[in-house]
């Protein structure tokens, strides 16, 4: 036997007092065999984050982004259906414009709401407020050039 101090792991007689007490004996222990960890991907996509904090995402936060998209794709569409039409729109894209230029409207008026709450997170009123602005001056822009 060696002189030197074995660790408190190697030597079954002497127990480690910080360790917790198990009824499996050292030798029983010793023989056991570890598992083996499996990758899975549902724990790689699925991870549990902590999030620290009371704030939320808005309600009308969402919705004022959600109508800004929605409003900005009309938009889109329309524009490019009169310009391949050489200019002359039909009637259906003037109705889909007001109705962007309404969806934008109340879009703006739910993510200046949303911004008045507390402990929100801002990204979305933030979004909704910028982009359902820039579809009211798409709007206004595409009226004043229409009517020169």
């Amino acid at each position: 036997m060696s002189s030197r101090i074995e660790p408190w792991s190697q030597r079954p007689w002497d127990k480690n007092p910080w360790e917790k007490d198990t009824a499996e004996t050292y030798h029983a222990h010793k023989h056991k065999k570890k598992k083996k960890k499996h990758f899975r991907l549902r724990t790689l996509i699925f991870k549990r984050r902590y999030i620290f904090t009371d704030n939320v995402h808005p309600r009308k936060g969402i919705l004022s982004f959600i109508l800004s998209v929605i409003a900005a794709v009309a938009l889109f569409t329309c524009v490019k259906a009169a310009f391949d039409a050489g200019g002359q729109a039909d009637i259906k894209y003037g109705v889909a414009v007001f109705l962007a230029f309404g969806y934008s409207i109340a879009g703006l008026v739910l993510g200046i709401i949303a911004m008045k709450q507390k402990k929100i997170f801002k990204i979305f009123p933030l979004s909704g407020i910028i982009i359902n602005t820039l579809n009211i001056l798409t709007v206004v822009l595409l009226t004043i050039m229409g009517s020169m």
